[in-house]
């Protein structure tokens, strides 16, 4: 019976989607080949009469499945998922942790949340009648909080080591921090498209004071590949090398992260917030990422909190996290959970009372807004880049990080 309701709702919520005609024929006349998750876990994605169907991208074959009960009892089924399909134009959005990425690099954050339909959730030539229903805002956040919340900690490959970061990584933590923001991030490749290449070089050579003073706190952690195979002979001796030539801006994102010949996979870097940074030596990041010195204070301008109530008076109080980024050939694995929650228990054994963190990514901020069993998260402000509006020198309103349209929290996790 309740499949049976999911389904009449879901073709309800059909009929007030834009989708055209034919396509609402070809789904209604095949009600039975509609797909929905199922299970009392995920009764919460239906509260606000949002159905969806999805189809998942398996890593171990790349098989493209049906969402049903035998598929969720197979064991490796969330660690060895790499994509849920939904949206439109067969969009094919990576991982759940990174949605925002697709295999084309082409996602657009606001089609992911505005369009109304539809992946054929195999082939349209052979499968038509299979859709994978593009969701709101909200039962997309929903989603992702409900499968996060599943998923629990993640159980990382034995060939994969979370440790503290030290000096000698700094030049790999500088190529992944890098690499993912220029290339990866759903807001800076979309707000900086062009001339990227260039823009790695400069962010990595600017980030310097950055990472590594977060480095020298011993607060930082990245994720090692023991069993990594390195791809030059004079990288072995090192343990890893770098092959970047900044006077080449013709090669692609590919081909530099084949230059970061390193078994450092993902990196998350923290300090502790009574040591403040010298904000004239971050001006250099902030150069290559403009935009962000108005994203940081946007949200401290939404941050309700009196400052007394958070701000740390001593050491060991306060950790602040900045710089969380995932090699882009390393993706779907889970790191950027793993390495959160190993922080929050690190940070609470060291006696640090809460973690602070600015999220410009929805997996991010889901993962840090729901941390595990005994901590809580907290979103202490937020701001869209769609709404997020500036007055220029005539006093005219204007949008100017549109058609972006990204969500970015300051949350805050308590730990004692």
């Amino acid at each position: 019976m309740q499949q049976v309701a999911i389904e009449e709702r879901a073709l309800v919520d059909l009929e007030d989607s834009n989708i055209c005609a034919s396509e609402k024929e070809s789904v209604a006349g095949n009600r039975a080949e509609l797909m929905a998750p199922p299970g009392p876990e995920f009764d919460r994605l239906f509260e606000q009469d949002h159905p969806f169907a999805a189809s998942l991208k398996v890593a171990s074959n790349l098989e493209v499945l049906e969402w049903t009960p035998e598929l969720i009892a197979k064991e490796d089924f969330f660690n060895g998922t790499v994509a849920i399909l939904f949206g439109n134009n067969q969009t094919v959005y990576r991982e759940i942790y990174n949605l925002a990425t697709t295999t084309q690099k082409l996602a657009d954050p606001v089609k992911r949340v505005d369009t109304s339909c539809a992946t054929r959730s195999q082939s349209i030539e052979s499968r038509p009648t299979k859709w994978a229903r593009c969701i709101t805002t909200l039962a997309y956040r929903v989603l992702m909080k409900t499968v996060i919340s599943m998923m629990g900690d993640v159980k990382l490959s034995s060939r994969y080591a979370i440790r503290p970061l030290e000096i000698e990584h700094l030049e790999w933590a500088k190529a992944v921090f890098a690499h993912s923001f220029v290339f990866g991030s759903p807001i800076w490749r979309n707000l900086y498209p062009s001339d990227k290449t260039a823009r790695f070089y400069g962010l990595y050579q600017a980030s310097d004071y950055l990472i590594k003073y977060q480095i020298s706190s011993g607060l930082s952690l990245g994720i090692f590949d023991t069993e990594y195979e390195f791809k030059k002979p004079e990288s072995i001796a090192t343990g890893g090398n770098l092959y970047f030539d900044f006077s080449d801006p013709s090669v692609d994102e590919d081909k530099l992260l084949q230059q970061m010949d390193t078994p450092l996979v993902s990196i998350a870097c923290a300090f502790d917030a009574f040591y403040a940074m010298d904000n004239r030596r971050v001006a250099p990041v902030m150069g290559r990422l403009p935009a962000s010195a108005s994203f940081h204070e946007a949200l401290a301008a939404r941050d309700p909190r009196d400052p007394k109530t958070w701000l740390p008076t001593a050491p060991g109080q306060v950790l602040q996290r900045m710089g969380t980024a995932t090699r882009a050939d390393a993706e779907g694995v889970g790191f950027m959970k793993a390495t959160a929650h190993h922080m929050m228990r690190r940070a609470a054994e060291k006696g640090f009372r809460r973690i602070q963190i600015e999220c410009f990514h929805d997996a991010v901020t889901t993962v840090w807004a729901n941390p595990p069993v005994p901590f809580k998260g907290s979103v202490a402000g937020e701001v869209n880049t769609y709404t997020l509006d500036e007055t220029d020198e005539n006093g005219r309103r204007r949008f100017p990080y549109r058609p972006v349209k990204q969500r970015l929290t300051k949350i805050y996790v308590t730990l004692r």
